[in-house]
C-alpha cells in the first residue's frame, strides 16, 4: 500500500500542515509506504508527479487557509494535473484532506478542495477531512469537546483511507474535453493547456 501525502502550503516541511502530515505519517507506519511531495517545490518534472500520484494507491492533501482558498503550491499542482481528470491516475482513487486555518473558513476550503478531488475522479471515504485550527487546537479547547477537530481524528482518517484504498478500483468516469499536457519542468510561469478562447478583444 502506498500513501501520498501531497504538502501544498506556504511552508512545506515547516508549518502546521507539515506537522499535521507528520503525524498522519506517523499513523501510517507499518500499514503503508508513505512518500511526500512538498508542492512549494522545487517540483520534479511533470512526468515525475504524474507517475508519482499514479503508483499512489491513495492521496492525502494538506494546505494551510489563505484567504479563504488553499495554498498557490496546490492551485499550481490541480492546474497542471487537470489534463488527467478522470484518468488513470485519479479514477477511484481514495483522498482526504487536512486543512490547518488560524481561525476561520477551513471547512468550507475542505468542502471545496474534495469537490475538486472528486471531480478529478477521487473516492471521497468517509470521515475523511479533519480542519485544524489555532482556536480549536488552543487553551480554551476542552478535549471532551467532540465538535472540534483534533489530530486524534487524523485516526479514523487514516483507517477509512486504507479501507478505501483496499477496494477494486471499478468507478467510471464522465468524458471531458482533451487539454494539452504539459511535460519537462514543472511550469512556473504563464500555463497554456490548449482550452477553449471565448472572449475576444473588443
Amino acid at each position: 500500500m502506498r500513501v501520498l501525502l501531497c504538502d501544498g502550503s506556504l511552508r512545506p516541511g515547516n508549518g502546521n500542515t507539515a506537522a499535521a502530515l507528520d503525524a498522519i505519517a506517523v499513523r501510517l507506519r507499518g500499514r503503508a509506504e508513505v512518500a511526500r511531495l512538498d508542492l512549494a517545490g522545487p517540483m520534479p518534472d511533470v512526468e515525475v508527479v504524474v507517475e508519482r500520484v499514479l503508483m499512489s494507491d491513495a492521496l492525502i492533501v494538506g494546505s494551510g487557509t489563505y484567504w479563504h482558498g488553499w495554498g498557490s503550491p496546490l492551485q499550481r499542482f490541480l492546474e497542471v494535473l487537470t489534463p488527467w481528470e478522470g484518468t488513470e491516475v485519479f479514477a477511484g482513487k481514495p483522498a482526504a484532506v487536512v486543512i490547518t486555518a488560524d481561525a476561520y473558513g477551513g471547512p468550507d476550503l475542505a468542502a471545496r478542495l474534495l469537490h475538486t478531488l472528486s471531480s478529478f475522479g477521487c473516492l471521497v471515504p468517509p470521515c475523511s477531512t479533519v480542519v485544524l485550527t489555532r482556536a480549536g487546537m488552543g487553551p480554551g479547547h476542552h478535549p471532551d469537546d467532540a465538535d472540534r477537530w483534533t489530530l486524534d481524528d487524523l485516526d479514523p482518517l487514516v483507517a477509512n483511507l486504507l479501507a478505501a484504498a483496499a477496494l477494486p478500483r471499478t468507478w467510471a468516469t464522465w468524458s471531458v474535453r482533451a487539454l494539452a499536457r504539459p511535460s519537462g519542468p514543472w511550469p512556473t510561469g504563464p500555463l497554456d493547456l490548449a482550452t477553449a478562447r471565448f472572449v475576444t478583444r473588443g
